[in-house]
């Protein structure tokens, strides 16, 4: 039969076996881990190189980008401005001739009524004489 002692001893020397395994592994691990890097500066110079030029290059497609965006709106913002006041103008002289042919329907309807009017204080004002006459007498 196996004692505690012995089982713990067991045991302890697996968990040895295991921790010196898992070291042994780890350290492959890292070698080979180290290996691929320098594999990877070895074929692209260095990541952190491209990534920098990568970045660069980036850096330089946005600034032609806005710049081209920006030509774009300053044209379309032209081309509204300049929409923008035609529009206006046209609306203007819209406003101009109606109001003008307004006035002069308003001209034309007072005018009518003035004549109208005179007319009917033509034909009124000697009869209203002949009665003033009639009456003082």
């Amino acid at each position: 039969m196996i004692t505690l002692e012995q089982l713990d001893a067991t045991l302890d020397k697996k968990l040895g076996q295991l921790s010196l395994t898992f070291d042994s592994k780890l350290g492959n691990l890292e070698k080979k881990f180290e290996l691929m890097g320098e594999t990877l500066d070895a074929r692209f110079g260095s990541i952190d190189a491209r990534f920098e030029l990568m970045s660069e290059t980036f850096d330089k497609k946005l600034v032609k980008l806005n710049e081209k965006l920006d030509t774009k709106f300053a044209e379309q913002y032209d081309d509204l401005a300049g929409m923008m006041a035609r529009g206006l103008t046209e609306l203007r002289n819209e406003f101009k001739e109606d109001l003008t042919a307004t006035t002069n329907k308003w001209e034309l309807m007072l005018d009518t009524h003035i004549d109208a009017f005179r007319k009917d204080y033509n034909e009124l004002a000697p009869r209203v004489k002949n009665l003033e006459l009639a009456i003082k007498f």
